[in-house]
């Protein structure tokens, strides 16, 4: 009655990227990456060659926490290749992971029960995959679906939701020189 905790919802109707929307994210982050390498190999010379000239980089950030299991019974924290190549038919190498577990529960209202706890992976966690060759349209696509249904169990719950190649990865840093003075 006094006017505090007023709350207004609006719905909004979200459309699934395609194809083509996928494809152009993929391939500013591999352009970003392979600009980078270029950087390395410049500074280092051929002691570290990083190939990827060919490839694809691309990646699978969570934004919420995602309960994953290795063939389908086994908890873990990462999603490798085999459960990329599961979801997407994708053939890529996890190059670099970022996770943090965390344990997830909750209340069910309608049984008046605790849920289950789980082992998850946080909401925040990154996972850098490489292609060794130019991905397809019925790839980028595949990716797209994948971002639009998310990954693991209990997604229905809201748990599992991703974005691929999210375009925080493309900001570009500029690094000034310190001011004298």
């Amino acid at each position: 009655s006094s006017g505090l905790g007023k709350v207004q919802v609006c719905t909004t109707q979200s459309q699934a990227e395609d194809a083509a929307a996928m494809k152009q994210r993929v391939g500013a982050l591999t352009r970003r990456f392979q600009v980078q390498a270029q950087r390395y190999a410049a500074l280092h010379g051929e002691h570290t060659p990083w190939p990827i000239d060919d490839g694809t980089i691309f990646t699978l950030n969570l934004l919420s926490d995602a309960i994953l299991f290795q063939q389908g019974w086994l908890p873990t924290n990462v999603i490798d290749a085999a459960m990329l190549r599961e979801e997407t038919g994708i053939h890529a190498t996890c190059i670099r992971a970022f996770t943090t577990p965390t344990m997830i529960g909750g209340w069910n209202v309608t049984w008046q029960k605790p849920k289950p706890t789980a082992i998850a992976t946080a909401l925040g966690s990154l996972f850098v995959f490489q292609a060794n060759e130019p991905l397809s349209d019925s790839q980028y696509q595949a990716l797209a679906d994948l971002q639009a249904r998310g990954i693991g169990e209990r997604r229905q719950e809201g748990y599992g939701q991703i974005r691929i190649c999210d375009e925080f990865h493309l900001l570009d840093e500029t690094i000034s020189e310190p001011k004298e003075g």
